[in-house]
């Protein structure tokens, strides 16, 4: 796709790919790609809960329709804020759909996912997101984590309840927070990046992060290869370190 800003124009090239791991009977990852709205998703259905699959396939299905509709209110797309809420509202709208959908059948209900979601217009990348899946940005060799995980431990980190220590050794830590489907007005958190020639934008389930540090992470994104090459080298490197969980991940390289 091509992205023009008030002074140049990028060229952004993207593939995804998801993985069902090594130990998992069914993949409740999910993700969708639209580049004619620059709008692009990860989600991961919340362990434990049923009707994962489900939810994550919904979330795929449903956000780019929401995310036009949104857009279609605003009375300027290139204005940055108004973009950012809109994103915020899409996702607002997503959350009321999967819990309708929960309460139709018994083997859905309380069903949740996990959302990273990244909105690109000029040179601006919008990320929202709810749960522990990921955006990264590579730029030159310095690797950006753009998004902070919603769970226990991190949430009790944030208000300086536990040291990082205590974080990494609590039961109940990993335990997510702040889902699409909760039914709850708990907005997604939203950040936006400037993004330029040479950079690397990446959106993950925790199946990847699981895995893979993020030196190991950079070490793949670095080389100039193929979005769907690099897609598929991380899988692999996931899947070789253990592949416990599905394993999603979009990639995407900035050319101008």
């Amino acid at each position: 796709m091509l992205i023009k800003s008030e002074y140049r124009m990028l060229r952004i090239t993207v593939a995804g790919i998801s993985d069902i791991g090594n130990c998992r009977s069914r993949n409740e990852d999910a993700y969708d790609i639209n580049e004619a709205l620059g709008l692009f998703v990860v989600a991961d259905g919340i362990g434990g809960r049923p009707g994962g699959d489900m939810a994550s396939a919904t979330i795929a299905e449903a956000m780019p329709s929401l995310m036009r509709k949104r857009l279609k209110e605003l009375t300027d797309d290139h204005l940055g804020p108004q973009l950012a809420n809109a994103l915020r509202l899409a996702i607002r709208d997503l959350d009321r759909l999967v819990c309708d959908r929960s309460g139709a059948l018994p083997e859905w209900e309380g069903m949740g996912s996990t959302i990273v979601a990244c909105l690109i217009r000029d040179d601006k990348a919008i990320i929202a997101h709810k749960g522990d899946s990921r955006a990264y940005l590579l730029s030159g060799k310095h690797l950006e984590r753009l998004t902070t995980d919603h769970n226990v431990a991190n949430d009790l980190l944030r208000r300086g309840a536990i040291s990082e220590e205590e974080a990494e050794l609590l039961p109940s830590g990993s335990h997510i927070t702040r889902f699409v489907g909760m039914g709850q007005e708990i907005d997604a958190e939203i950040s936006t990046v400037s993004l330029e020639d040479g950079d690397k934008l990446l959106l993950c389930t925790d199946g990847l992060t699981g895995e893979l540090t993020e030196q190991e992470i950079i070490k793949v994104l670095a080389p100039k290869s193929s979005p769907l090459s690099t897609c598929q080298e991380l899988i692999a490197y996931a899947k070789a370190a253990g592949g416990k969980d599905n394993i999603t991940a979009i990639t995407f390289c900035v050319t101008g």
